[in-house]
């Protein structure tokens, strides 16, 4: 009898807690469930950047920048490495917001650092080039002499690799005339390694350069003893940077390297002076670097009778 009634109490003292336990692990089970459910849905709104285009425009100019994408809206903010620049959301659909951006004309030339945000923490670093040649978009179907893609003598081609295919731009030069060449790849963080060839009507190589002695980006520039049609090609020196893009350069800026000193005190005017094949050829420039001096400063350089420049960081 003792002991039946000890059985009772024992029974009665833990079917509660066993019962409370069992609750309490179904509704921690939905709990979870709900949760996890939250997340996979969060996740799958989440919102994301794609794209970012162009990345070239010119001092003084309002350009639309498209921003491509998930989920987004006009939510979208926008930072820069140089705080003259101006923007305002003009348009936004879930996939794509248009940016009203305005480069003041007092803008230095040379890339810019651009960041685009969302407020749920993604953040885009996107390149702009400030030039003063005209834009001009890689075709994307220029895989041969007899496509080659057509430019004026001050251009600025945003280009991509198309991994072992090269791309070729025909221009037309005078007799006598020198143009400029230059492939930027290294401020847009590409894994391209250009390597620059000029062709003329009979297939012949009159220029061809790789890396210059400060990087992997190459520069010439030639002077045509007659007039007439020339290709440019460009291609990656290893034939695996397909999608990688690069920014080519034609027209009459100078080809220099480095200038002199290769750094300066913030705050302070100093004198400078250029390094490379046309550095003897420009006279010093006056530069002063505002604030503490931590920026990187481009500095143009421009013949005096040229119509665009060139620039080298310090």
């Amino acid at each position: 009898m003792n002991c039946s009634c000890e059985i009772a109490r024992t029974v009665t003292d833990i079917s509660p807690n066993n019962r409370m336990d069992s609750m309490r692990n179904r509704i921690l089970t939905v709990c979870t469930t709900n949760v996890l459910w939250l997340c996979m849905a969060s996740l799958a709104s989440a919102q994301t950047i794609t794209a970012v285009q162009p990345r070239t425009c010119q001092p003084g100019q309002t350009i639309e920048l498209v921003v491509r994408g998930a989920d987004l809206d006009d939510s979208l903010r926008l930072a820069s490495s140089d705080h003259s620049v101006h923007w305002t959301v003009s348009r936004a659909e879930p996939t794509e917001v248009t940016v009203a951006l305005t480069i003041p004309s007092t803008t230095s030339l040379g890339p810019k650092s651009l960041w685009l945000a969302t407020p749920t923490g993604v953040v885009w670093e996107h390149t702009l080039f400030v030039d003063d040649l005209d834009m001009v978009i890689d075709s994307g179907s220029n895989h041969s002499i007899a496509t080659a893609q057509e430019l004026t003598l001050q251009s600025t081609v945003e280009g991509v690799c198309d991994q072992s295919a090269s791309d070729f731009y025909r221009i037309r030069a005078s007799q006598g005339e020198r143009v400029s060449v230059s492939v930027h790849t290294q401020a847009l963080r590409s894994t391209m390694d250009p390597v620059l060839r000029l062709i003329n009507a009979a297939g012949e190589t009159l220029a061809q350069v790789d890396d210059t002695s400060v990087g992997p980006d190459c520069q010439f520039s030639y002077e045509f003893s007659d007039a007439g049609d020339y290709w440019l090609e460009i291609h990656d020196s290893r034939n695996s940077a397909g999608g990688a893009c690069y920014q080519l350069r034609v027209g009459d800026f100078p080809i220099i390297n480095q200038c002199f000193p290769l750094a300066v005190r913030g705050g302070e005017q100093t004198e400078v002076v250029f390094t490379g094949p046309d550095g003897k050829s420009l006279p010093p420039r006056e530069i002063e670097v505002p604030g503490d001096g931590s920026k990187v400063l481009q500095v143009p350089a421009r013949f005096d009778d040229g119509q665009s420049s060139s620039w080298v960081p310090i």
